[in-house]
C-alpha cells in the first residue's frame, strides 16, 4: 500500500470519526443532555475511539450470555 493509500485511509477514518462525534453529539442534546453534558459525552467517544485498546461495549443481553 502506498503512502498516498495510507494517507486517503487516514483522510477516511477521520471524517468518519467526526461524522459519527457529530451525530452522537446531536443525540445526546436529543436525550436531553445540556450542551456541556454533550460535549463532554462527546470528547470521551472520541478519546475512546482514538485509543490502541479500544474496549467492547455490549449490550446487557450479550453481556449475560458471557458469564
Amino acid at each position: 500500500m502506498s503512502n498516498n493509500d495510507h494517507l486517503k485511509e487516514l483522510l477516511n477514518a477521520i471524517g468518519v470519526l467526526a461524522e459519527t462525534s457529530l451525530l452522537f453529539y446531536r443525540a445526546v442534546i436529543q436525550a436531553g443532555a445540556s450542551e456541556e453534558e454533550a460535549k463532554f459525552l462527546t470528547q470521551a467517544l472520541i478519546r475512546a475511539s482514538m485509543t490502541s485498546n479500544p474496549c467492547l461495549l455490549y449490550t446487557s443481553d450479550a453481556a449475560d450470555d458471557l458469564i
